[in-house]
C-alpha cells in the first residue's frame, strides 16, 4: 500500500532517485537477495530500513503495459542522428573532409544546434538558432 511519503514531486530529483533505490532495495529483498539489498542500503544510506516488496516490478509492469499500448510515432524509430559531442578512438571509414564535394553551402548567423547526414551519407542538413 502507498503511503503519502511515496508520493513524490516528479520535479524534485533528488527525492525521486530516494524513492527508486529505496523500492529497488524493496524488490532486491523481496527476491531474495539479501546480500545485495543489505549493501545497497549501506551505500544509499536508506533510513528507515525498506521492507520486502514486489512494487517496484508491479510499476515497472504498468508502465510496460502502457508503452505497448502507446501508438508508435515514425519518428520514434529513427536512430540515424549524430551527436556532435561523441568523439571515437578509432580511425574513421569516411574520406578526409576535403575530398568531399560541395553542393551548397550556408552562413548561419548563430550557433549550428542541428545536424543530419542522408541515409546514403552523401547529404548533410544542418540547422542554427537563427532558423536558417
Amino acid at each position: 500500500m502507498m503511503k503519502d511519503s511515496d508520493f513524490v514531486d516528479p520535479k524534485n530529483v533528488v527525492k525521486c532517485r530516494e524513492l527508486l533505490y529505496r523500492l529497488m532495495i524493496s524488490q532486491l529483498f523481496y527476491d531474495g537477495h539479501h546480500q545485495l539489498a543489505v549493501e545497497l542500503t549501506g551505500l544509499v544510506r536508506a533510513d528507515p530500513p525498506c521492507p520486502p516488496s514486489d512494487r517496484l516490478l508491479n510499476i515497472f509492469r504498468q508502465a510496460s503495459q502502457i508503452d505497448s499500448n502507446k501508438p508508435t510515432n515514425v519518428f520514434d524509430e529513427i536512430t540515424s542522428g549524430l551527436d556532435l559531442e561523441f568523439e571515437i578512438e578509432s580511425s574513421a571509414l569516411a574520406p578526409e573532409p576535403a575530398s568531399y564535394e560541395t553542393a551548397y553551402v550556408t552562413s548561419h548567423k548563430a550557433a549550428c544546434r542541428a545536424g543530419c547526414f542522408s541515409y546514403d551519407g552523401q547529404l548533410v542538413a544542418t540547422g542554427s538558432v537563427d532558423a536558417s
